[in-house]
């Protein structure tokens, strides 16, 4: 096993260390991990480095010396030795030290999101209202019916309920939608040019690029097809055939191409809607674009292919940018240049 290989275990071991100590650990997650340690001896050899460096941090976590250390790495103050503990280990001390810091910075009691409040409703039908979010907020909403709905970061809705229907519009950005069953009102959200019909279900949209949408439905039924108003064929040209999606299942509709309907990484996709984001041996350039999508202030990649290379592993929480590198550049042969209004991530020799 190379370096590089070597390093991927290490970090799928750190995330299942994370996930199997998490409260929404499941059944299946633990007979997932216990597949993943079986097959091979080097999976099961990481995962106890993995529990034992982060014991040592859980043991000693209230040390004002070893806080101060964090706080060091994480605003790239000069490094250290750290004395009794292997290379690998002390990586995945010092991402601990930083996630559990990141993580007393973000609990319930103390997270502060902005109410997500009407915009100016001039003209739009009565009982109508449009919501948005801003870089890096996120907020619930409790509709007229009952129904909530979860805004992502830098999202727009528009909401008009009538006595025959319960229309949304997804105008950008991503949304969880927890549905109340009315028979009687249909619950249509229209995002580009797909429409999602339900009745008493959960499901998420994500509408950020001006060509695509993708659905992902967690419980319930739902029907997706083309937005009537807009009217627009499938890529041979013919009328769009209704799709029905059974939960689990995710359709990614790109405007000029047949949808397809794949088996979706539920955890994965609405993990989101607890604060965190979830890499599972991701490019590095599709993690980096993940967390942009939290901060104003970018990570940009340099032009080297060497860094096409890399795939990241682990649990992030939204918005702490500082943690994401803090990891990759323990993990990986990453530099981290500071710019104005950006962050660069070079090869590091």
């Amino acid at each position: 096993m190379n370096g590089a290989e070597r390093d991927e275990v290490i970090e799928v071991a750190a995330y299942w260390a994370t996930r199997l100590d998490s409260n929404e650990c499941s059944p299946a997650d633990r007979a997932a991990f216990e597949k993943w340690r079986a097959k091979a001896p080097e999976h099961a050899a990481a995962f106890e480095k993995v529990e034992a460096s982060l014991s040592a941090v859980y043991r000693q976590i209230d040390d004002p010396d070893l806080i101060a250390y964090a706080a060091q790495v994480t605003t790239g103050a000069p490094r250290r030795v750290w004395a009794g503990l292997g290379g690998i280990a002390a990586s995945i001390v010092l991402i601990a030290v930083a996630a559990f810091i990141a993580s007393l910075a973000f609990t319930p009691e103390n997270a502060v999101l902005k109410d997500t409040i009407p915009e100016n409703t001039a003209g739009l039908a009565e009982g109508a209202a449009v919501y948005r979010t801003q870089v890096g907020e996120r907020s619930t909403v409790t509709l007229a019916d009952g129904s909530e709905v979860t805004l992502n970061t830098d999202t727009g809705l528009r909401v008009e309920f009538s006595a025959r229907e319960r229309r949304l519009q997804l105008l950008r950005g991503q949304a969880f939608f927890k549905v109340e069953k009315d028979a009687t009102r249909p619950f249509v959200v229209e995002a580009g040019h797909k429409r999602v019909v339900a009745i008493g279900t959960a499901f998420d949209v994500r509408f950020d690029t001006a060509d695509q949408v993708q659905i992902t439905l967690v419980e319930g039924r739902i029907a997706v097809d083309n937005r009537i108003d807009k009217g627009l064929p499938d890529a041979l040209g013919e009328a769009a055939p209704r799709i029905e999606l059974s939960p689990g299942q995710q359709m990614l509709a790109a405007l000029n191409a047949r949808p397809s309907v794949i088996e979706a990484d539920i955890e994965k996709v609405t993990s989101w809607s607890e604060g965190r984001i979830v890499f599972d041996n991701d490019r590095l350039r599709d993690a980096v674009v993940e967390v942009n999508r939290y901060t104003a202030t970018p990570i940009v990649l340099s032009e080297d292919s060497r860094l096409d290379a890399i795939r990241v592993g682990g649990v992030f929480r939204t918005g702490r940018q500082e943690t994401f590198l803090l990891a990759l550049e323990t993990l990986h042969p990453i530099g981290i240049e500071k710019h104005a209004g950006a962050t660069r991530l070079v090869w590091r020799e």
